[in-house]
């Protein structure tokens, strides 16, 4: 390629282009093509080594002012160009667009890891104490009359649930008799919970009648009304 082509390609586009001159093995085209004979072929590529544009040997000849070349160059030079081989996205650009998906998505995978650890906690919280954070009703008093002891738990709570759910009894009320605290100190205290006597009470068979209560002796005494399944 003569030195005034160059010089007239370089002029179209503002200097901002690179002229590379094949060796006699033709490596840079076989590297390209993976084809060996091409003399006096021209292609241009862009910034991000794409074959844009390919002129054979008939149709790369710049003896012709208005030769295709001079024209092709021409028209990349102009703003409105288009490369054919832009996807929309510069190489800049679509390295950013991949970090930024990929920081999403380790994003996502935390906000998962997180939710699991918090749900696992709230799995292990309950297996240790499921009535933990129910609702029950309770206060400080010892209903009279008839008892059904239905076993040991941890708190009035669970208690109250026993009570619900005990053989399908209607019962009305529930009296849970809390285990006395370990003393500090004490090497008990970081073991399993203790469990109190859990009691229902069955509904009188008078509905009118309402289940008594007596001055409890202390505030291990827990009763509550039992909710309706």
């Amino acid at each position: 390629m003569s030195p005034s082509s160059v010089n007239r390609m370089k002029t179209s586009l503002k200097g901002e282009v690179s002229f590379v001159q094949d060796d006699n093995s033709e490596s840079l085209m076989k590297g390209l093509s993976g084809k060996g004979y091409s003399k006096d072929d021209i292609f241009i590529i862009d910034d991000q080594d794409r074959m844009v544009y390919y002129f054979d040997a008939s149709k790369s000849g710049l003896s012709n002012p208005n030769n295709q070349v001079y024209k092709t160059i021409e028209n990349i030079s102009k703003d409105s160009f288009k490369n054919p081989c832009d996807t929309g996205m510069d190489k800049d650009s679509k390295e950013s667009t991949e970090k930024d998906k990929k920081d999403t998505m380790d994003k996502g995978d935390k906000d998962k890891m997180d939710k699991d650890k918090m749900d696992k906690s709230k799995m292990e919280g309950s297996d240790k104490n499921s009535s933990d954070s129910a609702e029950c009703d309770m206060e400080i008093a010892k209903p009279k009359g008839k008892r059904v002891k239905v076993g040991k738990t941890t708190d009035a709570c669970m208690c109250h649930d026993m009570c619900m759910n005990e053989n399908m009894v209607e019962y009305v009320r529930y009296y849970f008799l809390a285990p006395k605290a370990p003393k500090k100190n004490s090497k008990k205290q970081n073991k399993n919970p203790k469990k109190g006597p859990c009691s229902c009470i069955p509904a009188p068979k008078n509905k009118k009648k309402k289940i008594k209560l007596g001055k409890a002796k202390n505030e291990r005494m827990q009763t509550g009304e039992v909710m309706k399944r």
